[in-house]
């Protein structure tokens, strides 16, 4: 008579997970907030864009000319909601948060997924830390691009 799971999957196989998740959280976030904002150029266009849309300008660049100009049109509008909520008009800043927090959910998904796919603890923390870290997702959160989101989001719908 099976009494339930084997010893392996106990509480605290899962609060082992839990930790990790925590830990990998952290470190992701650190990654993405210690550096600051190192903003690019091509987000600024995004964060005029926000800030016209936030003034009752609508989605222009220039007052007057009706040209989508962003590649970026969902994160355009998450930084005005951003603002919109916040108060803070402080689009980099904002961007940064953003990127960071998608960051870690990138991880978070990253760990989630290769418990799942490999079965193993060990894979699914390498992979998760190994984006915590990576300079490649750090410069993106850091530039204020879309790119971070554009990855927890895809990685979102590959954990259906």
């Amino acid at each position: 008579m099976q009494t339930g799971e084997p010893k392996s999957h106990s509480s605290g196989s899962k609060h082992l997970d839990w930790l990790l998740l925590v830990t990998l959280t952290l470190i992701a976030l650190a990654a993405r907030l210690v550096p600051g904002e190192r903003t690019v150029d091509d987000a600024y266009i995004t964060f005029r864009y926000a800030r016209n849309l936030l003034e009752g300008r609508g989605f222009v660049y220039n007052l007057g000319e009706r040209v989508l100009g962003t590649t970026t049109p969902l994160y355009t509008l998450l930084l005005a909601g951003a603002a919109l909520a916040s108060g803070s008009r402080d689009f980099p800043a904002l961007a940064l948060e953003i990127n960071a927090l998608a960051g870690a959910l990138s991880v978070v998904l990253l760990y989630v997924l290769g418990k799942r796919f490999a079965g193993h603890r060990a894979p699914a923390l390498a992979a998760a830390l190994l984006w915590a870290v990576t300079p490649y997702s750090a410069t993106f959160a850091i530039g204020g691009m879309e790119n971070e989101l554009t990855i927890g989001m895809l990685l979102a719908c590959v954990s259906g």
